[in-house]
């Protein structure tokens, strides 16, 4: 989490509710052999099979940047809003990572530009937003930007030309693998960055990486290196990190995330909440869901299973209830507690008087910011400062993991809400 997502950059109020009235889809009931968890899960080895291309990658961008310094790396917005949405502006992520296809006129550019891309898959029930997607591909290459693609392999269009394919391992291109395809592209977007970092300190610079806001200092951090970092780096570094090294780290803390969201503890928190929801939606109650958080303020907007409501509250906290009621319940999704610093999200969510359903770390300094009126708590299980990664550079740490914990619960909410609707006639 980071400055720009603290409630201090604000979408005009024409935009916000231009979203909130996008229509959402709900994923048709098909015979599920796995769970989410292990879904996911079942992608690991495959992204293991991916670290040498994901450190070529790394290296071939590392080489770029030392010819080029004043090139971009960039990643388009609207076209994949939650990807973006996760890596740029983050804590534990590189501090020059510049978004494109948000605003109208002329776009920031080089020669030499890196674009981070994402499929989710490879159908959409929506073909012409495909076809917008792969053309925005190919007018990035055609201007002469390096693709880095975190995609599936299987589905791929042979005429879709990258640089660089980071296969999620998905095995066919379908709609129906998008949800966890979208988290292990996550997953696979921060090993990039990891092994980035480590290439760079092998040409002896540190990437300018961001802290954590909410920790001590962080904004001031953050604030410094935007003032002083006139490129990709700032310092150099002394001590060179091994290929390799970084991802390794931060697949473990996959691997430790993973069995806290198989613990029972969490299971009974989701089930919980699922029972409530179910309960809510089969009374013919109205379920909205919003987020304050990164990846999920797209994934909330892309097909789910349960029929609840998405809604957008990027940088507009009073967006977050929009249309709800007290007859109505609120599933939210944030960071620390209910509320961020200069935001008042706690605020509108009580006016509102809907149920309140919270998916959170817990603010153990404001515990009344951990909402106790909520109807029911899932806990998010990273730990202070987000960032999982040690580098030998400012501020000593990087690679977030609260976006994967946060996008993972949130298919296993909608997983396990759906298994208890009734069935329709």
């Amino acid at each position: 989490m980071n400055t720009k997502s603290l409630g201090i950059f604000f979408l005009p109020l024409a935009l916000v509710s231009f979203l909130c009235s996008c229509a959402h889809e709900v994923i048709s009931p098909v015979d599920k052999s796995e769970t989410v968890l292990e879904a996911f899960a079942s992608h690991i080895p495959n992204t293991k099979k991916q670290l040498p291309h994901i450190v070529d990658a790394a290296e071939t961008v590392a080489d770029r940047i030392v010819d080029h310094p004043d090139l971009l790396i960039k990643a388009p917005y609207f076209t994949q809003r939650g990807f973006n949405e996760e890596i740029r502006m983050r804590s534990g992520g590189l501090a020059r990572i510049v978004q494109i296809g948000r605003f109208q006129g002329p776009q920031p550019r080089t020669e030499h530009d890196v674009v981070l891309y994402s499929m989710r898959s490879w159908q959409m029930t929506d073909q012409k937003a495909l076809r917008r997607r792969i053309d925005e591909i190919k007018s990035l290459k055609q201007d002469g930007s390096m693709i880095i693609l975190f995609a599936s392999k299987a589905g791929m269009p042979k005429n879709v030309e990258v640089d660089f394919l980071i296969d999620n391992g998905a095995t066919s291109g379908s709609e129906e693998s998008a949800p966890v395809n979208a988290i292990v592209n996550v997953l696979n977007v921060w090993l990039w960055n990891c092994e980035f970092a480590a290439a760079m300190t092998r040409r002896n610079q540190c990437p300018n990486i961001l802290k954590s806001a909410i920790e001590p200092g962080g904004i001031e951090f953050d604030e410094l290196i935007g003032q002083i970092a006139s490129n990709h780096w700032t310092l150099h570094c002394r001590k060179k990190v091994s290929a390799g090294q970084l991802a390794k780290v931060y697949l473990t803390n996959i691997t430790r995330l993973l069995a806290e969201l198989r613990s029972d503890k969490t299971q009974a928190q989701v089930n919980r909440a699922a029972d409530i929801i179910s309960s809510h939606i089969n009374n013919g109650g109205k379920v909205g869901i919003s987020s304050c958080t990164h990846v999920l303020l797209g994934e909330i907007r892309e097909k789910s299973r349960t029929p609840w409501v998405p809604i957008s509250s990027i940088g507009q906290p009073r967006q977050s209830v929009q249309n709800l009621s007290g007859d109505d319940l609120l599933v939210w999704f944030s960071y620390v507690g209910m509320n961020l610093p200069g935001a008042e999200y706690d605020r509108y969510i009580r006016e509102s008087g809907a149920g309140l359903i919270i998916c959170s770390k817990k603010d153990e300094r404001n515990l009344e910011n951990n909402a106790p009126e909520a109807l029911a708590h899932i806990d998010q299980t990273w730990e202070y400062g987000d960032a999982v990664v040690p580098i030998p550079c400012p501020p000593g740490i990087m690679a977030p993991i609260s976006g994967i914990n946060q996008a993972l619960l949130y298919r296993m909410l909608d997983e396990a809400t759906f298994d208890r609707l009734d069935p329709k006639p």
